[in-house]
């Protein structure tokens, strides 16, 4: 989230005053001591940044693994503009990385951890 915040041009305060949010809370979520920090504060703080809330949401860990699409359709939609083979250039490197990593989707709640 610090990312997002620094790319908005936002200081803590900034971010912290125009979400509504108070600035320990917004500085507890960017350092990852905020273990589940609620839907609606991470809303409120996707909408000052200017981004999908879904974003911080599902980097807190509140999207259910088994309700998401496949990362094809999301490819497809979010880079179309590439020639096929790109495409399926960056959908074999998705799909390697992810089978190189262990499945730990079982769990439900939030890791923690800095957004």
């Amino acid at each position: 989230m610090q990312r997002l915040r620094q790319q908005a041009g936002l200081s803590m305060s900034e971010l912290a005053e125009a979400s509504g949010i108070d600035k320990a809370s917004v500085s507890r979520i960017e350092r990852g001591e905020f273990q589940k920090p609620k839907e609606e504060t991470l809303t409120a703080i996707a909408k000052t940044l200017g981004v999908d809330p879904t974003d911080l949401l599902s980097a807190a860990g509140y999207a259910n693994p088994s309700t998401l699409p496949s990362f094809r359709p999301y490819l497809r939609t979010k880079y179309g503009h590439l020639p096929p083979n790109k495409l399926a250039e960056l959908e074999a490197i998705f799909r390697r990385i992810a089978d190189e990593q262990p499945n730990d989707n079982q769990t439900k709640e939030p890791k923690g951890g800095p957004l």
